[in-house]
């Protein structure tokens, strides 16, 4: 039973120290492996409980992810189990959870200072984590963080439109070709299926003409023509019908006859006066005819398709023209993003510089307690705005003075072994 505070485990080497504070580990959520079961047993099933004021981060976690006990609720139970695949199961009071819960729970109820604790603090990560814990800048990394993924994002979007606008420039220049071909010729809906209309007629007209002309000589101009023979056919039947009244009825049809075809003469010489003879026009058609079908065979669409073409060529090169035109907006916000970003991280930097100064002194007078009467910590925060990340753009370093008239250096360069564990030990103490 471990009483509030620092705790210390002491004993012979191989009395079990480890083994009680792996077993704690697992609790905390730690990795788990199955070379951690007894042999012989099937699982290891490890318990820990602790007593929580209700004012404690602890507390207040289980609070908000309603995981207190209902009948005591200033008690925490954790619990692990792990099997034989190296599987294992996380429960707190009672109720089964993520390890990464379990772990994050962990933080709040204790920290353990093992033999190889102290290794920690050589690593670069681990000492910018200790200067953020310690100036409580966590909401502010959160709001770093957003934005500058926001920032990255918007930076890849605008790589990723220049690289489009660099592939869509050839399709553009080909379109702007192509649409000021088609604008200079300028056909319009409907227009060839006219032009073909009056190019077969106009191309037909002296064949109309002729064929007119035969006819009406036929039916009325010729010496032997119908209009003339019927009207001696008539006269004749005329001169019958007074001697037989049998006739009367071919006469009658025969004058009949002789309207129609006059009728029929009158029609064709009146649609022959109207024939137009234009030749010039005729081969004016036969130009803008010509040309229609070589565009229409150029851009594989049919003739009388073609203007639809050019209006869809039309609105893909303005597609392409407004897409180009987003670019100042987009650089706008990217530039807007990373400004912002720049000012996070200055701000960060800011904080980290301060809770450096207090922090280190602090160390400084812990490990003269500590037996280190003449050693002198300093945390070293270097920014730089080329670097910006996620954290911000500083480089943290602890370094130590040993002794008087010393430089300080990087932890891993001059501290031993005892110096190092004396301040992982003050440093845990104070954040």
């Amino acid at each position: 039973e471990l009483n509030e505070g620092m705790s210390v485990i002491t004993g012979e080497t191989g009395a079990g120290k480890s083994i009680a504070i792996d077993a704690l580990s697992l609790c905390l959520g730690y990795r788990s492996e199955s070379s951690m079961i007894r042999n012989g047993a099937d699982k290891a099933d490890i318990t820990a409980t602790f007593t929580m004021q209700p004012t404690s981060p602890a507390y207040l976690w289980l609070q908000q992810h309603e995981l207190l006990d209902e009948d005591n609720p200033q008690e925490c139970i954790l619990r692990r189990m792990i099997n034989q695949e190296g599987r294992s199961k996380a429960f707190v009071n009672n109720r089964p959870l993520p390890i990464s819960q379990l772990r994050e729970l962990g933080q709040y109820l204790i920290h353990l200072n093992g033999q190889h604790a102290p290794q920690l603090l050589l690593k670069s990560e681990y000492q910018l984590e200790v200067l953020n814990n310690y100036a409580g800048i966590h909401s502010l990394l959160n709001e770093m963080s957003s934005q500058y993924h926001r920032w990255k994002k918007l930076h890849q979007q605008v790589k990723n439109f220049r690289q489009q606008c660099q592939e869509n420039e050839a399709r553009k220049q080909l379109l702007q070709y192509q649409v000021d071909e088609l604008d200079e010729f300028a056909i319009k809906q409907g227009e060839f299926e006219e032009m073909e209309e009056t190019h077969s007629r106009l191309s037909n007209s002296e064949t109309l003409t002729a064929l007119s002309q035969e006819v009406t000589d036929l039916l009325s101009e010729n010496e032997l023509n119908v209009d003339s023979m019927l009207y001696k056919a008539i006269n004749h039947l005329e001169d019958l019908v007074e001697v037989d009244t049998g006739y009367q009825s071919a006469l009658n049809m025969l004058n009949e006859a002789l309207i129609q075809v006059q009728e029929a003469s009158s029609e064709v010489s009146d649609l022959a006066s109207k024939i137009e003879q234009d030749p010039d026009l005729l081969n004016e058609l036969d130009t803008r005819i010509s040309k229609t079908i070589q565009f229409a065979r150029k851009h594989h669409v049919l003739p009388e398709n073609l203007w639809q073409h050019h209006s869809l060529l039309q609105d893909e090169l303005q597609k392409l023209v407004d897409f180009a035109g987003n670019e100042e907006q987009l650089i706008a916000d990217e530039q807007a993003a990373y400004q912002q970003s720049i000012q996070l991280a200055e701000q960060i930097y800011q904080k980290r510089l301060e809770a450096g100064k207090k922090l280190a002194e602090q160390v400084t007078a812990q490990i003269k307690y500590l037996a280190m009467e003449n050693g002198e910590f300093f945390i070293d925060v270097q920014h730089d705005a080329k670097k910006l990340s996620s954290n911000g753009a500083d480089f943290v370093e602890f370094n130590l003075r040993s002794n008087l008239g010393q430089q300080a250096q990087p932890l891993a360069k001059i501290a031993s072994g005892g110096e190092l564990s004396r301040i992982s030990l003050a440093v845990q103490v104070l954040t």
